[in-house]
């Protein structure tokens, strides 16, 4: 066959519909267009997302606070476990709770919490101050110091034109007020200070707290009264802070006129035991007799009892 023919054989072939290998081509081919979403199907599609952002939101915010609470319990659990390693190098005593009134300080204190208003930054005292060399602290290394969530903590400025950087409180009720270990004296509660080794149960004993600083609650100091313990002198406790307590942060701790009386009782926070572990719990437990006192039976037996609300 000559080439011409084969030629011929093979434009039929191409031409051919019904040829698998090679296809009828079609001359005018339509491209289908797309169909654009209207614009109530956006405002659909938009509605939709905010409410699964509305959704979110509680629980990512939750899940915020959760992670800040674990970090203020860490930095709780380890102040409490510097101060057993304090009061084992000191002959078992403890140091003072740091009162704004205390005539030792900072020698005795167990945090020089002074830091200028300006700044936020603590003295240079905090390095060798207390439980400063067992935490390594220095004037820029004070995290240990400082809940996540207490976002006033570095601008924070007590009455007395002395800033106060610090979230953390010793109770009160533990804390010598000299800076003479051998003979210390609580002066609240007009009693010898403790001993860790004279606390009854010190599992159940609160030594520090987060202690809050909403409405006319104020940390001022390096101490905490939990249990208020002088009846001739009329005051109210210094109370646990419910900074991630979703539940109580956001509702106002009234001004207290009565002794012992315990507001939101049931708001929780961070608090460090004398035995050196922490948790979180809430005030019944760091406002109570029982809990903040050495031995609820023969200490401040004239105080009034607490009242939980």
């Amino acid at each position: 066959m000559s080439r011409a023919c084969w030629v011929a054989v093979f434009l039929v072939a191409m031409n051919k519909p019904s040829n698998p290998i090679f296809p009828a081509r079609h001359k005018c081919a339509v491209i289908p267009r797309r169909r654009a979403f209207t614009l109530v199907e956006l405002l659909a599609v938009i509605g939709i997302i905010a409410v699964l952002v509305g959704l979110l939101l509680p629980a990512l915010s939750s899940a915020r606070e959760q992670a800040n609470q674990l970090k203020c319990l860490s930095n709780v659990r380890q102040i409490v476990q510097a101060f057993v390693a304090y009061s084992n190098d000191n002959q078992g005593w403890l140091p003072s709770s740091a009162p704004k009134g205390d005539p030792t300080a900072p020698q005795g204190w167990w945090v020089d919490w002074r830091s200028n208003p300006a700044t936020g930054l603590f003295n240079s005292d905090i390095s060798f101050v207390g439980v400063g060399p067992y935490l390594k602290l220095t004037p820029t290394n004070v995290d240990l110091l400082r809940c996540p969530s207490d976002t006033e903590c570095t601008s924070r400025v007590t009455a007395y034109g002395v800033g106060c950087s610090l979230s953390y409180s010793m109770n009160w009720a533990f804390g010598s007020q000299t800076s003479t270990p051998s003979t210390p004296v609580c002066s609240q509660y007009g009693r010898p200070a403790a001993k860790l080794v004279w606390i009854r149960n010190p599992s159940e004993k609160v030594l520090i707290i987060e202690e809050t600083d909403k409405g006319t609650n104020t940390i001022d100091d390096g101490s905490a009264s939990l249990f208020w313990a002088n009846p001739t002198k009329p005051g109210s406790p210094n109370l646990l802070a419910d900074r991630h307590d979703l539940n109580y942060r956001n509702i106002t701790d009234p001004a207290l006129a009565t002794v012992n009386l315990i507001p939101n009782s049931k708001a929780k926070g961070n608090a460090g035991f004398c035995d050196g572990h922490a948790e979180y719990t809430d005030r019944r437990i760091t406002q109570s007799r029982y809990h903040t006192l050495a031995n609820a039976q023969t200490d401040a037996l004239n105080a009034p009892e607490v009242t939980f609300k």
